[in-house]
């Protein structure tokens, strides 16, 4: 007997994706935009400079 191969439907799967797609942009914008904030928090500040040390 020969093996079948199946292929994903990509018209079913494709709807699950777009699903998923607003939660996971959402858990990356909730969880690394905080970090600049803790970055900023223990940085040693020189007002001449910045925030990044840039200028």
């Amino acid at each position: 007997m020969s093996a079948i191969k199946r292929r994903p439907q990509w018209g079913r799967i494709i709807p699950f994706y777009i699903m998923a797609l607003p939660g996971l942009v959402y858990l990356l914008v909730n969880n690394y935009i905080p970090l600049y904030g803790i970055l900023i928090a223990f940085k040693k500040l020189n007002y001449q400079k910045g925030i990044f040390g840039k200028g």
